[in-house]
């Protein structure tokens, strides 16, 4: 939630919708550590930073999923040596 963001509700506006992420600023997640040192209040009104109740690292997960008209986009990136552009787009489809 610190980094990314993590949807705390939604938003309206007219007929569209949006989810209304939260997330530290830029100046409060540059490093892990700012999420172990992250406060939480107590009830009595005293605070513990959250690595007080929680292990916190980071984990692989799956990459971002960009969508085009609610597809998903793949991209393919190609570096080109000593090829012309034209011959290696003329093959395009020869690796499926």
């Amino acid at each position: 939630m610190g980094f990314a963001g993590m949807s705390a509700g939604t938003v309206f506006e007219g007929e569209k919708q949006f989810d209304l992420v939260i997330r530290f600023d830029k100046e409060h997640h540059q490093d892990i550590e700012d999420i172990e040192t992250a406060t939480l209040q107590l009830p009595n009104g005293n605070q513990l930073p959250l690595s007080e109740f929680a292990t916190i690292n980071y984990t692989k997960g799956p990459a971002k999923i960009s969508r085009d008209n609610t597809k998903r986009r793949i991209v393919v990136g190609v570096n080109v040596r000593n090829r012309d552009l034209e011959s290696v787009e003329g093959c395009a489809g020869c690796y499926r």
